[in-house]
């Protein structure tokens, strides 16, 4: 019997939301930690269990992120970017459009990471 591993906790989690807002969040992992800072308010740490990382694995797997290419124009400004490695896959990209079903699983599963902290785009 084959037993499939998933990830679980990453080797890097950077993302930007909103960029140029005031409500504007970053979100990064360091050491263990995922920190999370919206617009000039202080940095959240927060330190989800290997079971919520599964999670937010499982969620950006069915999100294809994996898949999301860099889709920012030279003349538009970039509204979010993202760098994921899990260990296993990674991706870096970034856009304007934040409409997509695929993206809103993508926030509703980072959301779920970090308790209590409001998202631009939250679904």
């Amino acid at each position: 019997m084959t037993r499939s591993i998933e990830p679980a906790e990453p080797v890097t989690v950077e993302v930007a939301l909103g960029l140029g807002t005031p409500q504007a969040m970053t979100v990064h992992w360091e050491t263990g930690t995922l920190y999370a800072r919206a617009g000039s308010e202080p940095q959240v740490a927060f330190q989800p269990s290997l079971e919520a990382w599964k999670r937010f694995w499982r969620a950006v797997d069915k999100a294809d992120v994996w898949n999301w290419d860099c889709m920012d124009q030279a003349d538009q400004p970039v509204v979010w970017r993202l760098a994921l490695d899990s260990g296993a896959k990674r991706v870096t990209a970034s856009g304007q459009s934040s409409a997509t079903d695929e993206f809103k699983m993508f926030v509703r599963a980072l959301k779920k990471l970090l308790p209590g902290i409001s998202l631009p785009f939250s679904t």
